[in-house]
């Protein structure tokens, strides 16, 4: 039974569920990304990808072992209470809260500027359309909104399947055309633009606040982990392979427009704008079913308003709609000029790093077999090494986890948690 009696409807299987997550984690990055890691790195490129891919597979597999263990919608703010105490739920989940209510805007504004410059219009009033069109979504039942996040998904692979066949068998490889593997490997160079690809895969933290939905989460929970990983890296390392064989015209920061441009003209820029558009819906979409769940967690353990725990048939709609609110602010505030996509996106991937930290030593702390509590120390390491690397303010977050402990601390918050009854679906401790 869940804190306060309310329970989200088990309607997840793996296919739904990886689309879900592949809506999550998928972005326009995808589009963009590849020509930036090639401007960087060079020949290296396509290395620094598989890098890249190799690191997020231990922080993947703490999610897919949390989420089968813990199955919950508080996601990464229920693994670290379980871990430290009920004051690590809000400090978690507020930190995840900070960095999507920032994050998201900026990747809205993102399909605003490729739908504007298609078609014209005001980018942000775009990406305020793309912000309510999402949350139209997450207005049907969980088993309908599941099912458009699913149709959404198999479009979004078939269009980005066509840009890469494009990309691929339509496109002659530039006139000098980068090997795909250096003959020696600099590896100052394959790790220069390790950042920044890496927040390409960054997502399944959120997906994890799905868990509680599935029907049967130690089954199908890290089926469809592991089945919009492999997706997403195939699709990656796809990509990767075009921007680092064809020629884009020195137009790295829109690789993909480049390409469709010389072999299709104008057509081709719009086809792309319309592919990112269609990617960015998804990925709102997505994000607010994961993120509202959260929210509905925290007001269901009472930490913010219980109405926020409300359903509406099986969906946390009002936990969605503050969320929505939220994100159409900051669009706003964008608009007049208090604030800047790259700055905010920067403050959001540190903000997940840390998260992912905090994961690890959750499943470090809750573990009791030498092979996981080995995968969550090398994880906590690795996420150590990432923060030094990155450097960057972190007053930020530390101002929401403080946030987040002064709101836990209201009355009305530490009684439910004191009283919640312990989760009757796993032990305490993994192995």
């Amino acid at each position: 039974m869940s804190e306060g009696g309310r329970e989200l409807a088990r309607n997840l299987g793996p296919l739904k569920g990886a689309a879900v997550m592949l809506n999550i984690v998928l972005g326009a990055g995808l589009l963009i990304l590849p020509g930036l890691a090639v401007r960087q790195a060079g020949d290296h490129a396509l290395l620094a990808w598989g890098i890249c891919a190799l690191a997020a597979l231990p922080l993947l597999a703490v999610f897919v072992i949390l989420g089968r263990r813990f199955p919950d919608a508080g996601g990464i703010g229920h693994f670290a209470a379980r871990a430290f105490g009920p004051a690590w739920a809000p400090a978690s989940s507020f930190i995840l809260l900070g960095a999507v209510a920032i994050g998201l805007p900026s990747i809205a504004l993102t399909g605003g500027y490729y739908a504007a410059g298609a078609v014209g219009g005001s980018p942000h009033a775009w990406a305020a359309g793309l912000v309510t069109a999402g949350f139209a979504v997450n207005l049907l039942s969980a088993a309908g909104a599941a099912r458009v996040n699913q149709a959404m998904a198999a479009v979004l692979l078939v269009l980005l399947g066509a840009i890469a066949v494009t990309g691929a068998v339509l496109v002659p490889e530039a006139a000098h055309p980068l090997p795909l593997l250096p003959d020696r490997i600099d590896w100052a160079l394959a790790l220069a633009p390790f950042m920044m690809i890496f927040f390409a895969f960054t997502g399944w933290e959120i997906a994890s606040n799905l868990s509680e939905e599935f029907r049967d989460p130690a089954r199908d929970f890290p089926r469809a982990m592991a089945l919009s990983f492999v997706v997403a890296v195939v699709l990656y390392l796809v990509m990767a392979w075009i921007a680092q064989t064809r020629d884009l015209d020195g137009r790295f920061e829109t690789p993909f427009a480049a390409i469709m441009d010389g072999r299709f003209g104008a057509v081709g820029g719009r086809a792309v704008a319309a592919v990112v558009t269609v990617m960015i819906l998804a990925n709102l979409a997505a994000a607010i079913w994961g993120v509202s769940r959260m929210i509905f967690a925290l007001a269901r353990a009472g930490t913010l308003p219980a109405a926020l725990a409300g359903l509406r048939g099986d969906q946390p709609v009002r936990a969605a709609g503050v969320l929505v609110v939220v994100l159409l602010a900051v669009i706003a505030a964008d608009a007049a000029g208090f604030s800047r996509v790259d700055v905010l996106l920067g403050i959001a991937g540190q903000n997940f790093l840390i998260l992912y930290g905090v994961a690890a030593a959750a499943l470090f702390r809750l573990s009791e077999g030498p092979g996981t509590r080995l995968l969550a120390a090398a994880c906590v390491v690795l996420v150590a090494g990432l923060a030094l690397a990155q450097g960057g303010s972190v007053i930020y977050p530390l101002v929401l986890a403080a946030l987040g402990l002064a709101v836990q601390r209201r009355p009305a918050a530490m009684s439910k948690l004191r009283a919640a009854p312990p989760k009757a679906d796993r032990s305490n401790r993994t192995r």
